[in-house]
């Protein structure tokens, strides 16, 4: 069955999209809160390493990773890419 391994406590909306980095060591969130939070886990508890705000004026839906992992594309109901 599903263990819960974490919790990622920061956004204050609704999360829609979570999606690993290609290494499987980063992990990225985003939501209602029109902010990104990439994650790291450090001695067992997963950090809030990094917050991207202003990048979108509304709801983050979808993110997603490139293939290496340089670059983090994210999409918006405001119709910024």
């Amino acid at each position: 069955g599903l263990e819960l391994v974490g919790d990622l406590a920061g956004h204050t909306e609704r999360v829609w999209c979570v999606g690993w980095s290609p290494s499987g060591k980063i992990l990225a969130s985003c939501g209602g809160d029109k902010t990104v939070r990439i994650w790291e886990e450090r001695g067992g508890r997963w950090v809030c390493e990094a917050i991207l705000e202003d990048a979108h004026d509304r709801t983050i839906r979808a993110l997603c990773w490139s293939p290496g992992g340089e670059r983090l594309g994210t999409t918006s109901f405001d119709g910024a890419c």
